[in-house]
């Protein structure tokens, strides 16, 4: 199994303009399919009522928008779906029941889990994997301590992002992200490492750099919280501020 290519993701993209918008602005700084890492746009999806959502409701499309989501990315810039619940008894057979509804349009590139780890998640990667084979599957780990069950995904997982802050603006913790990375690599080294918390186009100068010098440049990014305007709408400034400081420091 060859290990996935890295991506450089912008998250919480709500409207078809904004999904353009990213589109050509990684298209801009060269960031494609064809190069060392690969561009993401993703979509927020929740289960959950607005009312009982963790993140401003801003930040979420609704499932009779997510085709056309994806439909209006370029063919050349990868989608990721960013899927949240607080029911994993039925997770399994929603996402299924989800991806089959897509699937008569188009399926996203890939398929981030917002869940709080619980016993039996690797059981639902696996059989979204074995129904799915060609989306890539990311567990977004919410603690900064690696699970001992970690192992049991196996080859269901092909990214694990290290994301503490869950779209709160919380700075990623560079030391421990560093420890976290080396403690997957000796567990699951077929895996690709990603980063969040609190990038932004002021920081990535800082921060890439601190990862990279003890990692090399073989990880993902994703931003969301600080490429926002103050009222939470996603700033398309401030997102192509971003995308070009992450092509020069990573590319």
């Amino acid at each position: 199994m060859n290990k996935p290519k890295p991506y450089i993701g912008v998250s919480a993209v709500t409207t078809t303009e904004e999904a353009q918008a990213v589109s050509a602005s990684f298209i801009a700084q060269d960031i494609t399919f064809e190069s060392s890492h690969t561009p993401m746009v993703g979509f927020l999806l929740s289960r959950e009522q607005p009312e009982d959502r963790p993140l401003s409701s801003l930040r979420y499309t609704e499932l009779g928008s997510v085709s056309k989501l994806i439909g209006s990315v370029d063919v050349h810039v990868g989608t990721a779906l960013h899927y949240e619940t607080s029911y994993p008894e039925s997770l399994t057979d929603d996402i299924c029941a989800l991806l089959e509804t897509l699937s008569k349009n188009k399926l996203p590139s890939a398929l981030q889990l917002n869940v709080e780890f619980f016993e039996g998640l690797s059981d639902s990667f696996k059989e979204i994997r074995r129904q799915y084979p060609d989306i890539l599957l990311i567990l977004q780990l919410r603690s900064l301590q690696l699970p001992q069950s970690i192992a049991q995904f196996g080859d269901s997982l092909d990214y694990i992002l290290i994301d503490s802050s869950c779209g709160k603006g919380e700075r990623v913790d560079t030391k421990r992200a560093i420890e976290m990375y080396h403690e997957i690599q000796v567990k699951m080294p077929e895996v690709t490492v990603g980063f969040a918390g609190g990038l932004s186009p002021e920081n990535l100068d800082e921060i890439l750099p601190a990862l990279s010098k003890h990692i090399d440049s073989g990880f993902c990014i994703d931003a969301e919280s600080q490429i926002r305007t103050k009222d939470d709408h996603l700033d398309l400034h401030r997102t192509d501020m971003y995308i070009a400081r992450a092509a020069a420091l990573l590319l």
